[in-house]
């Protein structure tokens, strides 16, 4: 690391231990920086919301994606037995890294931001509805990188395709789905012996609930567990969820990247336990989104729940229908309802 200039000899005092952790049948060297973490007061940047990322690819038909290295200095040092090291570049494991280096790189690319590229940490995706704007487009990413001293790893890049894996989806020209890996990954997930267990898991299959239609109600018994002094009883109800919710996962349909020139349509339904909501344009389904009801709600009508459904996915899906035009579908004894109060 010293001949490739990622570290430098150092003699400021502020000292973190090495450790060396296993990775892919490999010994990986890393800094245990949880001492210092505790000290560090936490960046509350927000980050961009992955699903606003991936509706900006509905026109593209070009992509291209970089992986960055940081060139920026911080001073994070630590100790070997052959001397004291800090970093020339941005170490794993500290907190706010990846905080910092997130809104860097959105003052660099603003003028292009969401227009020919998407920024997500160390992830650049480069995108275009065409390939002579696509050479544009990765000429003025490439000088802009250049011209801040910021680096692509030589082996991690994409150039010039029509379909790109970004996020853990596999983006393709006007659709999205999941990931190949990511889904095999799933479907072989160990039933949960705990609550870390189950956690790892539904924030996993979580991901991607908006490829499956009842997931917020389907999930409720597992993420009842979650709840505190709630104890471990892994039932069948519970199993029987988890084979569902992994089956549900398997068989997810292929969604539509929203083209928002054009009109966008709103499905709703209300049940006993929940409601579901589906967002489509030309009949084709961009996203679902549902949610599991607690006991107050479940009390309500049914005129009420699909109120309630509306209410539900105009909150979510805001930033898409604002200042356009846009349908909603309900049944019609619900506005009969609503009329006659």
């Amino acid at each position: 690391m010293l001949q490739a200039e990622i570290i430098r000899d150092s003699n400021i005092p502020f000292l973190s231990p090495i450790v060396m952790v296993k990775k892919d049948g490999s010994c990986h060297l890393c800094v245990d920086y949880r001492k210092l973490n505790q000290l560090i007061i936490k960046n509350r940047f927000s980050i961009p919301i992955i699903e606003e990322l991936l509706d900006e690819l509905g026109q593209a038909l070009f992509f291209s994606k970089l992986d960055l290295i940081s060139g920026d200095i911080l001073e994070k040092t630590f100790k070997t037995h052959k001397g004291h090291y800090e970093f020339f570049v941005m170490p794993f494991g500290l907190t706010n890294i990846p905080l910092s280096f997130q809104p860097l790189k959105n003052v660099i690319f603003k003028r292009i931001l969401r227009r020919s590229v998407l920024v997500f940490f160390d992830d650049i995706l480069v995108y275009s509805s065409s390939w002579t704007k696509h050479l544009v487009h990765l000429k003025e990413v490439l000088q802009l990188l250049r011209d801040n001293n910021i680096f692509v790893k030589q082996s991690k890049y994409t150039f010039g395709t029509h379909q790109i894996e970004y996020l853990g989806h596999i983006i393709s020209t006007g659709t999205v789905i999941m990931d190949a890996a990511k889904v095999e990954g799933i479907s072989n997930w160990p039933i949960p012996k705990s609550i870390k267990e189950l956690r790892g898991f539904l924030s996993l299959s979580s991901y991607y609930k908006r490829f499956i239609r009842t997931y917020g109600v389907m999930a409720k018994p597992l993420t009842h567990l979650l709840k505190k002094n709630t104890p471990w009883n892994w039932a069948e109800i519970e199993q029987t969820t988890f084979e569902l919710l992994k089956q549900s996962v398997c068989q997810a349909p292929i969604l539509c990247l929203p083209n928002f020139k054009e009109e966008l349509c709103i499905n709703t339904n209300a049940c006993g336990q929940g409601l579901e909501v589906a967002l489509h344009q030309k009949g084709r389904l961009v996203a679902f989104f549902n949610k599991g009801l607690g006991i107050r709600h479940q009390a309500l009508s049914i005129y009420d729940k699909g109120l309630l459904a509306v209410l539900m996915a105009v909150k979510k899906w805001h930033t898409y229908l604002v200042e356009r035009i846009f349908q909603i579908r309900i049944d019609y004894q619900i506005l009969k309802f609503l009329a006659d109060r």
